[in-house]
């Protein structure tokens, strides 16, 4: 691999900055989507028609992200025009292929919309088919963005694609603001879609830089059939994720209106933890890893995944303590305002509060995921993600019932923590001489920590402090301190090693 300066984690920190202020944006337009329509039927079909087009599409086209990376990392590796034409073949044979997938939403349309929506009026139903109609432009885009993406973050640019957040909520708080009064959630569904055509400018012109578009030949400059062989498995695994999703929206709409939408509010917090370092993580370690794997340096790069999956746990598990205790509180300061009222907030937290018990399982899952793409094996990841959704909609049929909308994010929960699992055990079986001691050391210290912080967390509660926003400052602060303070006390390394990169990174 090429010495350019930038580790692993201090790349992902760079990225982790830029995220971190998409996240605030983007907490700033659903709380402003939640004032201005709150859990409405509408905003129900919304979120509905987002669920099924981004899944659709995401399902079929983010093996590209992957499969497209570590094919084009190889490509270049002796000649950056080899790297040229074949992402110029890549675009060529993708680009069409897109155009008949929106084709395909569109027609089909009617039919999904009567399937997720049967407890739904014919009118909110044909509501429904109209947003995911608008909704299915989206594929285009995707497909372009997705390229571009992959290119800069084959050269370490990865702040163009991190900001891709940051573009799309801006526009759609711009929308939301101009536009809701006249053609109400309308608008955010518009807002999307110009969303997607502002990414693509912005992508075009930071990939300009780096790459070349050249005349190429398929048989020469594309293995058509390696990168279907590579992407079916792919495809097959992330299926049956998306498949889950569907399964919780249409759960959700049993249990009544705006159950729907308390899902959707709920898994946008979820996101800004779980995303938030997830996101971080996929954009960096697969680059990263596709050139060690070239190099033969195993051993590296599952250093490199121990140590990213240390601090992660590190860091997300006192975030997912205080959400569990306070998540009423949490969403009442974010979203209790305008028609987003007491009901909607006894929704969203239940929500919250399963998807929080997954927070550490769901971003480990997918960062364990990484070492498979990186020497192209697509099939164990897609065999780990089947029996992973057998569980979670097992799981979710059954806990719904009991608890309801709680039981469906805890069932997600559930299904991530098995993954991790199966993951470590087929990186066990890859890849030779992997020792898991020093995490067992490390999680039964952390593991004290946070049973101490949680019983401490959940003292405060029983504290009378009128304002939501205080009660969250002061369990997040009793929560932390307490958490670093036991940790400082059994004299945990990873402690000291993750400060002083900190401090080394503020520095700089």
């Amino acid at each position: 691999m090429n010495k350019e300066n930038k580790t692993i984690t201090s790349a992902a920190m760079g990225v982790l900055i830029v995220i971190i202020v998409s996240k605030i944006v983007g907490f700033v337009e659903s709380a402003m989507l939640a004032a201005y329509f709150g859990t409405s039927v509408e905003v129900d079909m919304f979120y509905l028609a987002n669920t099924i087009v981004n899944n659709f599409v995401f399902t079929i086209f983010s093996c590209l992200a992957v499969v497209g990376l570590t094919m084009y990392n190889t490509a270049r590796k002796d000649d950056s025009e080899t790297g040229n034409r074949f992402i110029s073949a890549l675009l060529c044979s993708m680009l069409p292929f897109s155009f008949i997938v929106t084709a395909v939403i569109f027609v089909i349309s009617p039919y999904i919309s009567s399937l997720m929506a049967s407890n739904y009026t014919a009118k909110e139903v044909d509501l429904l088919t109209f947003y995911i109609r608008e909704l299915s432009l989206v594929a285009i885009f995707y497909v372009i963005t997705t390229i571009f993406t992959c290119v800069l973050n084959a050269h370490k640019k990865f702040v163009p694609g991190a900001l891709m957040g940051c573009v799309q909520n801006l526009t759609l708080i711009v929308f939301i603001v101009f536009l809701s009064d006249q053609i109400g959630v309308n608008a955010v569904v518009i807002g999307f879609l110009a969303a997607y055509l502002i990414q693509t400018a912005v992508l075009y012109i930071c990939v300009r830089r780096v790459l070349k578009f050249r005349r190429f030949s398929y048989s020469k400059d594309i293995d058509i059939k390696k990168l279907f062989l590579l992407i079916l498995p792919l495809l097959l695994g992330e299926a049956v994720g998306e498949i889950n999703a569907l399964v919780d929206q249409y759960l959700a709409t049993k249990q009544g209106v705006g159950y729907v939408s308390g899902l959707s509010y709920s898994g946008t917090l979820n996101d800004v933890v779980s995303a938030l370092f997830m996101q971080t993580m996929t954009i960096v370690l697969l680059s990263f890893f596709s050139a060690l794997v070239i190099e033969k340096r195993y051993d590296e790069m599952i250093n490199e995944l121990k140590k990213i999956i240390k601090y992660i746990s590190l860091m997300v598990i006192p975030i997912s303590i205080v959400t569990i205790f306070c998540a009423d509180h949490l969403v009442s300061f974010v979203f209790e305002r305008g028609k987003f009222n007491s009901e909607s907030v006894f929704v969203t937290s239940q929500a919250l509060i399963g998807y929080a018990i997954g927070f550490v399982p769901r971003i480990v899952m997918v960062v364990a995921k990484r070492p498979f793409f990186a020497i192209e094996n697509t099939r164990i990841p897609m065999a780990i993600g089947m029996i992973a959704i057998t569980i979670n909609i097992s799981l979710t049929i059954l806990l719904s019932g009991f608890w309801g909308i709680l039981g469906i994010t805890v069932a997600t929960s559930i299904s991530h923590m098995v993954s991790c699992l199966l993951y470590f055990n087929r990186i066990n079986s890859v890849f030779e001489n992997v020792s898991w001691k020093d995490c067992y050391v490390f999680f039964a210290k952390v593991g004290i920590a946070a049973i101490i912080s949680a019983i401490l967390t959940c003292a405060v509660l029983y504290i009378k402090i009128e304002s939501h926003f205080y009660v969250l400052v002061v369990a997040t602060v009793v929560c932390f301190c307490t958490y670093l303070g036991v940790l400082h006390t059994l004299k945990l390394t990873e402690l000291k090693a993750l400060t002083l990169k900190i401090k080394n990174k503020i520095s700089k």
